[in-house]
C-alpha cells in the first residue's frame, strides 16, 4: 500500500485515484445486484429479422418480450445466486433487473413474431411485414410431378 501511495503522488488527480482504490464500489465492483444490459445480435434475411440475446440463468417466468410500434423491448430479472453464507469478495455474475429496447429497421408482422429461450440464448424471430403493393413471388415445392 505504501508503494501505491508513492506512485499516486506522481500523477495528477491523486485524491480521485486514492478514493477509487480505497472505495471499490466507486469503480463498479460493488457487491449486490445492479441493472444489466444483455448482449444482443440482430441479423436479417430476406423474410425476417432475427434477434439473439444472451440471458444465462434467466427463467422463462422472469422474462418479458414486447413489440410496440416497431420497438422490441426485452426485460426481466437475473436471479441472485444462493451462496450458503459465503461472502463474495468480487462478483461479476449478472443478477438483478435488465432491460433492452431496440427500434427495428423495418415494419414487422406482429402476429407472426415468435420467441424461444434455449440454453441461455433468447431467439426472437420477427417476420417482415409484406406491404399490400409489394409483389411476393411464391414458389411451389415439387413442381415436376404435377405437370407430367
Amino acid at each position: 500500500m505504501k508503494m501505491t501511495h508513492q506512485l499516486l503522488h506522481r500523477f495528477p488527480f491523486t485524491h480521485i485515484a486514492e478514493h477509487l482504490l480505497s472505495n471499490p464500489g466507486a469503480v463498479g465492483l460493488q457487491m449486490g445486484c445492479a441493472e444489466h444490459r444483455p448482449n444482443i445480435r440482430l441479423s436479417e434475411t430476406a423474410a425476417e429479422y432475427v434477434l439473439l440475446a444472451e440471458l444465462p440463468g434467466v427463467a422463462e417466468k422472469d422474462l418479458q418480450i414486447q413489440l410496440k410500434k416497431n420497438v422490441l423491448k426485452i426485460s426481466g430479472e437475473f436471479q441472485a445466486l444462493q451462496t450458503d453464507g459465503q461472502e463474495a469478495l468480487v462478483s461479476e455474475i449478472n443478477c438483478g433487473k435488465f432491460l433492452r429496447a431496440m427500434a427495428l429497421p423495418g415494419p414487422i408482422s406482429a402476429i407472426k413474431v415468435s420467441a424461444k429461450l434455449n440454453s441461455g440464448i433468447l431467439e426472437v424471430r420477427l417476420p417482415k411485414e409484406v406491404k399490400d403493393d409489394e409483389v411476393k413471388v411464391i414458389s411451389l415445392a415439387n413442381q415436376t410431378a404435377a405437370g407430367e
